[in-house]
């Protein structure tokens, strides 16, 4: 079935695009802190970001086990916990790779601090003490008080503000149906997830095709600008980009990655994952605790580095933190999003 046409202007007036540029830039000159899309959460890459602007697409891109999908559970999480979405907002999440219940059973992990694996199995024999990075073991009589903690954790997850694609299939012509619908819903995605790409059905139909890639990831940048969404689609990296610790842009291309077809680049990496990968050494004995860096790029930018953000990575729960605990401002600035999104509508609405 053909996409829809887009009814969009197809041109608009230099006064109009530089009103809509200056106020942009007012903000952020009023405010250093204010955040131009939703946040990920992580004061670090949000001063590199000012979070997920609408109308852009984002790649996130890095070697195997760096916990690409487990830091874009992350975001959800974090935006969930501190309500940055008001009532007619929620977060698209499509967890194409792993499927919706393994998806939310990550969630839990993260939660109750017990690897995936143990949970899945009924029979969790360890939990993540992230003080201290390491693997406890849990007694029998603790394992009563364990089940309430991930009852809880399904309760809490009851009332987020989050759809997730459940469908066996999914390619592009499907999201933009879902997206036109729920946009007739009245329903606003300030923020859409795609893990990964390389599931969509019709990029399988690529065959490795570089142009072809691109054009479908031309195709999601069109459907970010025509629902005024944020799209952050995930990408992994081939061998032939994992040679160097820090990936650059000409190891991505070896990737066959979208470069000039995203608005930004998120690049992640670690020098001692890395070093692992390369070696003979199994994956399975990484320390419970590593340091991840994401290098942050505008893509369509010669030289458009904007900077590293560093967080700490705990593989056996998936779970991310900040370097430093956040502070009380930090959490509140997150907190004040909500608002600060509320009285911008309501000061539009009278005018």
């Amino acid at each position: 079935m053909p996409i829809p046409e887009d009814t969009s202007p197809k041109i608009t007036s230099l006064p109009e695009v530089a009103a809509t540029a200056l106020s942009t830039l007012s903000q952020r000159w009023q405010d250093p802190q204010t955040f131009l899309g939703l946040p990920s959460g992580f004061p670090a890459l949000d001063d590199l970001l000012c979070g997920f602007r609408r109308k852009t697409v984002t790649i996130l891109c890095g070697p195997p086990g760096v916990g690409k999908t487990a830091f874009v559970t992350a975001i959800v999480m974090r935006n969930c916990a501190w309500q940055t979405l008001n009532e007619n907002q929620r977060i698209l999440m499509l967890p194409l790779e792993m499927g919706a219940e393994s998806w939310l059973m990550r969630i839990v992990s993260a939660i109750v601090r017990v690897p995936q694996a143990d949970l899945e199995r009924g029979l969790p024999t360890k939990r993540l003490d992230l003080t201290e990075a390491r693997l406890q073991a849990i007694e029998s009589d603790q394992l009563k008080g364990l089940w309430r903690e991930v009852q809880a954790a399904f309760e809490l997850m009851a009332g987020w503000p989050v759809d997730i694609w459940t469908a066996s299939d999914c390619n592009t012509f499907l999201l933009h149906e879902l997206l036109e619908e729920k946009k007739q819903q009245g329903i606003d995605y300030p923020l859409v997830i795609l893990d990964y790409v390389e599931q969509l059905s019709d990029v399988g139909e690529t065959e490795g095709s570089t142009a072809k890639v691109d054009f479908i990831v031309t195709r999601l940048t069109n459907f970010a600008q025509q629902y005024n969404t944020a799209i952050l689609a995930i990408w992994p990296m081939t061998k032939e980009g994992m040679k160097t610790a820090r990936p650059r842009f000409s190891s991505l291309r070896q990737s066959a990655m979208p470069l000039y077809s995203a608005d930004t680049i998120l690049m992640m990496s670690s020098p001692q994952l890395h070093d692992m990968r390369m070696g003979d050494t199994d994956v399975a004995q990484l320390p419970p605790k590593i340091r991840v860096d994401i290098r942050v790029d505008k893509a369509r930018i010669s030289g458009g580095s904007l900077g590293t953000a560093s967080l700490w990575f705990y593989p056996p729960v998936g779970v991310y933190q900040d370097l430093q605990p956040l502070t009380r401002f930090e959490i509140q600035r997150y907190k004040d999003f909500i608002l600060h999104i509320e009285e911008e509508e309501e000061g539009g609405d009278e005018e």
